[in-house]
């Protein structure tokens, strides 16, 4: 990010703070340098009609705090003020006054800043010191707090969700041609009234198994596109709290589950090898291949996506609480999950 762009977010990012009241401006900023400016106007004056100490100070903890801030890893650190220190050296009524913070000390738990304060000429007005605390962030919310950075507003969480909604079923449409197809339209209403039997009609568990997560494929497409277009979110903000997803954790699950069902077959095989028959047929051993490589990776991330993040992070924002958005979409995600007539159909 270059030097225009990062003044620009700090600089948004006061508005509606002391930095805001004060009219402070970030004007300028180094490696190891931060500049802020502040107009010298009655609203600083102390009752002589000079520019009040304490302004000076609040301009000088602005600053530092700021590029201490900065300075940490500010995804997992955060930082306090917990000593200024101020002389005053000169006396201003008009003008700018401008704050340049640099380090004395930057260690991992404490950080020491000089700020110099000067005026139009340059003159020194006022030498500061800060002193600043690195702390652990509070992560408990972090999470739900990624959806107080977009586009929050309920009604686009309703319509998101009719919008992903919609999709997922036009994912189902060659599925309904299929079915329609091969036993005819009154055939194929009343197989479709029955989930059961809607999901034995084709006569071939691979088919429908690719049909029935197609939907999901195409609810996927109409995911990523509420999030983009309807909250202006990336799809790392609805996975992770973290600065970039942990694609390292992700395998080490993926192994380690693996290799505990594999454990798991190897072992029933031992202890019933009469109840298994080894069979090999290319052609559909691709299709599963693919089904498993591609299509069941999307099915099962777009239903963690849709509750465990989308609604969850709406939920959060609605209720500005983490409990209830756990309890709701958890409860939600199982309900849905108990009666799926495909398990026991297509598995025979």
């Amino acid at each position: 990010m270059d030097k225009k762009k990062i003044l620009d977010k700090i600089n948004s990012s006061n508005k509606n703070t002391l930095m805001d009241t004060l009219d402070i401006e970030f004007i300028d900023i180094g490696e190891d340098f931060l500049v802020a400016k502040m107009p010298v106007t009655s609203k600083v004056y102390q009752p002589d009609g000079v520019l009040h100490g304490g302004a000076t100070v609040a301009l000088a903890e602005s600053v530092g705090s700021a590029v201490s801030y900065m300075s940490v890893d500010y995804m997992n650190k955060t930082v306090r003020g917990i000593i200024i220190s101020a002389n005053h050296l000169k006396s201003v009524k008009e003008g700018y006054i401008y704050a340049k913070a640099t380090p004395l000390h930057k260690g991992r738990s404490t950080q020491l800043w000089e700020i110099k304060i000067t005026d139009d000429n340059d003159n020194l007005i006022s030498h500061c010191k800060l002193s600043t605390m690195v702390l652990n962030k509070n992560k408990k919310n972090m999470f739900i707090q990624n959806a107080l950075k977009v586009k929050n507003n309920i009604w686009r969480y309703a319509l998101g969700i009719l919008i992903i909604f919609i999709f997922n079923q036009l994912g189902f449409i060659p599925f309904i041609y299929s079915v329609v197809q091969k036993v005819g339209f009154e055939a194929a209403v009343i197989s479709f009234s029955n989930p059961s039997n809607m999901m034995t009609v084709l006569e071939n568990s691979i088919l429908t198994f690719f049909y029935l997560l197609l939907s999901f494929f195409i609810g996927f497409i109409g995911f990523l596109i509420v999030i983009k277009f309807l909250h202006n979110q990336s799809l790392k903000s609805v996975t992770t709290s973290r600065e970039s997803t942990d694609f390292k954790r992700i395998f080490t699950s993926f192994l380690t589950i693996s290799a505990i069902i594999l454990l798991n077959l190897l072992f029933s095989i031992y202890l019933n090898p009469d109840e298994y028959v080894f069979q090999f047929n290319l052609d559909d051993f691709l299709i599963l291949f693919i089904i498993a490589i591609i299509f069941i990776p999307v099915q099962t991330s777009l239903e963690e996506y849709v509750f465990r993040g989308y609604i969850m992070q709406g939920l959060g924002v609605f209720v500005k609480n983490r409990w209830v958005p756990l309890i709701l979409t958890s409860l939600g995600f199982g309900l849905l999950h108990l009666s799926n007539p495909e398990i026991d159909k297509i598995g025979n």
